[in-house]
């Protein structure tokens, strides 16, 4: 199936295309282009915005799929979690997350989310957690009727860190993220999430701060670090390993996947190709 990867942040949209011959997946387009102006979800002409800048890649890039999948920014997402009792049933829970919900953002309606939820297992702490993701309804229906519009089908919405990590080894990990407006952090065991929390863009101290205070915990056991983004990030990756003692490792989204015959090698693919790694995540969750 062929398939298109979109990451959206505040000021360009990245665009990632692979193709599927004889059963065996080829990297078609690697591309990106800047907003005639930052991006704003709450404001009623942002798909304008969006527009805008699709028809100019689609300009530059012959698209041969009709199925696209979105990566959003980080800070678009009202993330929590909790401890679960193993005795909740499935409808107590949903209550328990309408309720936190409800705590957490009392201006705002629960119904007027999209709600996913992912476990915590075990890790970090001696109980597992639930991790809920909302995002507003009003911006993702606004995407879905985009796409629509340009006649293409949505098959999934993720964060752009989720995306991300998609493509990371998911064993005794630590996984970072840098967005122009939020920083966040996972970890992983065993291929499960053990940890979530999400900081403000400048809160490169507060970030650094509880990255040490886990490292150094001997039962955690980490083995493997990572650091990637939709923005430069080189600054913090030095500042950050210098305070850790640690080495990070950069993703690179496009290492395993053969060029088709019709790819362009533009300067994206050859010199950015790290800050493509949502992009690529999310477009490859189905390839």
């Amino acid at each position: 199936m062929n398939h298109v990867g979109i990451n959206i942040t505040g000021n360009t949209l990245q665009f990632v295309e692979v193709v599927e011959k004889n059963k065996i997946y080829y990297l078609e387009n690697v591309d990106e282009e800047q907003f005639s102006k930052p991006l704003d979800f709450q404001t009623d002409d942002f798909t304008n915005v969006l527009q805008s800048a699709f028809n100019n890649l689609i300009d530059r890039n012959e698209i041969k799929s009709d199925k696209v999948s979105i990566a959003l920014p980080i800070d678009l997402f009202r993330i929590f979690s909790f401890p679960i009792e193993s005795q909740l049933s499935k409808g107590d829970l949903q209550e328990q997350i309408e309720w936190e919900f409800s705590v957490l953002f009392p201006t705002l309606s629960f119904k007027q989310h999209i709600i996913r939820q992912k476990k915590i297992s075990k890790g970090l702490y001696s109980y597992p957690e639930i991790l809920v993701i909302a995002i507003d309804q009003n911006p993702a229906r606004e995407i879905y009727n985009f796409l629509l519009k340009n006649d293409l089908v949505l098959q999934f919405i993720d964060n752009a860190h989720f995306a991300s990590d998609l493509l990371i080894k998911r064993n005794n990990t630590i996984s970072v993220y840098v967005s122009n407006n939020a920083l966040s952090f996972c970890s992983y065991k065993n291929n499960e999430l053990t940890g979530y929390r999400k900081f403000t863009a400048d809160d490169n101290s507060k970030l650094i701060e509880y990255l040490n205070t886990l490292i150094s915990k001997d039962e955690n056991d980490f083995d493997e670090f990572y650091i990637a983004g939709d923005t430069e990030f080189n600054q913090l990756q030095q500042e950050i390993e210098e305070s850790l003692k640690v080495s990070f490792k950069n993703i690179s989204p496009f290492e395993r996947i053969q060029l088709s015959e019709s790819f362009l090698q533009n300067s994206h693919y050859l010199n950015r190709a790290m800050l493509f790694s949502s992009a690529a995540g999310i477009c490859f969750r189905v390839a």
